[in-house]
């Protein structure tokens, strides 16, 4: 490979059924005006509709500048993340920015505000920006809204804690520091999210102010397309399957969060015995006083409402607690379901 042409950024898209999006997708990756060579890599995981040859035509025209891959089954239904396995090994650049097939970049500049961040603060691991949201459905015209202003500069415990969010379109990272990638990572159903968190092990995250891309948010979209509960549910997954993976006040951070987000699954499936206790084994499990800390603040907040007769207040603090109560004088319950454990 000539040296004057190595890419300095790789742009990783996968897709998958996305023949109404793709085409934006890519203009946004031509459209961008750099003063270093990049490379496109899609990956097409066997679509169903017209995308891949959507794709074939950008390669036939452009087939210096974007490499394909197309495959013959889809992967992701595999439980296989195509991005990881396929399109990360491919990337060569210095910088990788991620791209999504259902999403597009605005900006033309964008990748050299990047890189040019990136290549002057070197404490820095990941590079993001503000992004637009487009909101499409049956009912509605679509509906621009814009993603308010971000923390200029975060850490690794900023976004474990979840005070930020990194919109996957946005974001270009250094490649190469993550060497292999963990067991458990591979059964994350938010991956995303789970390779910011890596990442910033290595560096703190800058968002930019700019506004320069479009996250879709439509009925095919993989999170957009689930419910509330549903995507507590995936995020609670994502946090307990990354505890003792990070450094001690990472770990600290996510334990709590998880702890939160449990008692809030608990309420949200009151009428769910099988969630419920699957929940509350997990509390119990991530906090071996738990059990106590739970009796003390049960008790205490009986206390508050018999001090202060406020029932209705008493209901609803009380309310997420009263299924653990019942639960730790059932024995019988742990031996059922010690193997979820």
């Amino acid at each position: 490979m000539d040296l004057y042409n190595v890419p300095i950024v790789s742009i990783a898209c996968i897709t998958y059924n996305q023949e109404n999006y793709i085409k934006y997708a890519i203009e946004g990756f031509l459209m961008q005006k750099t003063t270093f060579p990049i490379e496109i890599i899609i990956n097409d995981d066997s679509s169903t509709d017209n995308t891949a040859n959507i794709i074939r035509d950008y390669v036939d025209k452009y087939p210096n500048l974007i490499i394909p891959i197309f495959q013959k089954e889809n992967q992701f239904s595999q439980g296989i993340n195509p991005g990881v396995e396929f399109v990360f090994p491919k990337c060569t650049g210095k910088y990788i920015a991620i791209c999504e097939g259902d999403d597009y970049w605005t900006d033309p500049y964008k990748l050299q505000k990047q890189v040019d961040f990136l290549e002057t603060n070197v404490d820095f691991a990941i590079c993001s920006h503000r992004m637009q949201t487009l909101y499409e459905g049956d009912d509605n015209e679509p509906d621009l809204s814009v993603q308010n202003v971000q923390k200029d500069i975060s850490t690794i415990e900023d976004l474990a804690q979840g005070v930020i969010h990194i919109y996957t379109a946005s974001c270009v990272f250094r490649n190469g520091l993550i060497e292999k990638f963990p067991d458990w990572f591979y059964q994350t159903p938010a991956g995303d999210y789970s390779l910011h968190m890596l990442n910033a092990q290595y560096g703190k995250i800058k968002s930019l102010p700019d506004i320069m891309g479009v996250y879709r948010v439509h009925r095919a979209g993989l999170w957009s397309n689930n419910d509330t509960v549903n995507k507590n549910e995936m995020a609670a997954k994502v946090i307990y399957l990354m505890l003792n993976h990070f450094a001690a006040p990472v770990n600290t951070i996510l334990l709590k969060r998880y702890r939160y987000q449990c008692v809030d699954l608990i309420r949200c499936f009151k009428n769910n015995e099988e969630k419920c206790k699957y929940y509350s084994l997990r509390l119990i499990e991530t906090n071996p006083f738990f059990i106590n800390e739970i009796l003390d603040e049960y008790n205490q907040t009986l206390k508050e409402i018999l001090d202060s007769r406020s029932y209705k207040l008493g209901r609803r603090i009380v309310k997420p607690f009263r299924y653990l109560k019942k639960i730790l004088f059932k024995p019988r319950l742990f031996k059922d379901y010690s193997k979820t454990i």
